[in-house]
């Protein structure tokens, strides 16, 4: 049987799967901004990894699928969210004078919220709506730790 090491000590069987990182990557959960869904834990061996499909533009993103989405400020960087609102949809913005305000989601882009609101993470409640062409990718599975192995649904 193969075995392939992800981490030291760690080995997962790789039952003929060929990951390419244009296709599929697996990474650590590094932000607690999709907290509870996702865990950064302490470290690489209680943080959870993720299975991250890319290249899915063309098939177009839905609502609640968790995306990595390139940060618009410093492209070095990605934002780790869930996709809450798509073009044409009315985004609410609670204010602290208890108030809110909407914003329509212009085409082409997307409104991401993170999970963990408790956090002053960085989202579209303070960046706005993002293009879609920054989403690169869509979260579909945790993979590590093996306790916590699922697929993840767009309802969660």
């Amino acid at each position: 049987s193969k075995m392939m090491r992800i981490m030291p000590g760690v080995a997962v069987p790789i039952v003929g799967l060929a990951i390419n990182d244009q296709i599929v990557t697996v990474q650590p959960v590094n932000s607690e901004s999709m907290e509870p869904t996702l865990k950064v834990g302490t470290n690489d061996t209680s943080r959870d990894w993720i299975l991250i499909e890319r290249g899915w533009r063309g098939r177009g993103w839905r609502r609640n699928e968790i995306v990595v989405v390139r940060d618009p400020r410093d492209r070095k960087n990605v934002l780790l969210s869930r996709i809450r609102h798509v073009q044409g949809d009315l985004a609410r913005i609670p204010l602290p004078s208890g108030f809110n305000k909407f914003i329509l989601v212009p085409r082409g882009n997307c409104w991401i919220v993170s999970d963990n609101l408790k956090l002053p993470t960085e989202d579209s409640r303070t960046l706005g709506p993002l293009p879609l062409a920054l989403v690169e990718g869509r979260v579909t599975a945790i993979v590590w730790p093996p306790q916590r192995w699922r697929f993840l649904k767009e309802e969660e």
